[in-house]
């Protein structure tokens, strides 16, 4: 059901919206003060709309702002979650420097890690990779010096 001042006034434009939310009308009478009452564009009604657009965006930003605080401490978990998946999957050997990848401490450990993942796990065969276009080709771990 429409609320009166959700309808459109005597001129027939369309309601207009802030933050999602119909607040009143947006025609060309807005700039004169209707004294008929047939349209509720005056200046006092405005002046309400301008306070109320206000107070309500800034509500919408905090909410925005913590929605995000939130999103991001469930990125967190999931991210634990599959650190923890993951590490539980990979040779004992190699979860010391797993750790140290992931907790952000040494970019050393972050191409070591990488490189023994994707030749799974086995330190002679990242030594041995083919991979030439991989962008850790040069620096990758366990290489014979020549």
């Amino acid at each position: 059901m429409q609320k009166s001042w959700q309808k459109k006034c005597h001129c027939r434009h369309e309601p207009f919206s802030g933050c999602g939310q119909v607040v009143g009308f947006h025609c060309p009478c807005v700039s004169a003060a209707v004294s008929d009452g047939d349209c509720l564009t005056s200046s006092y009604f405005l002046t309400v709309i301008a306070i109320w657009q206000s107070t309500n965006c800034e509500r919408n930003l905090s909410m925005s702002a913590k929605s995000e605080k939130s999103a991001a401490v469930e990125r967190e978990k999931k991210r634990r979650a599959k650190i923890a998946q993951r590490r539980a999957q990979m040779p004992r050997k190699y979860r010391r420097t797993y750790d140290r990848a992931v907790s952000g401490k040494s970019l050393r450990a972050c191409v070591d890690s990488f490189c023994l993942e994707c030749c799974g796990w086995k330190s002679q065969e990242v030594s041995l990779c083919t991979s030439l276009a991989c962008p850790l080709y040069a620096v990758r771990p366990y290489q014979t010096r020549s």
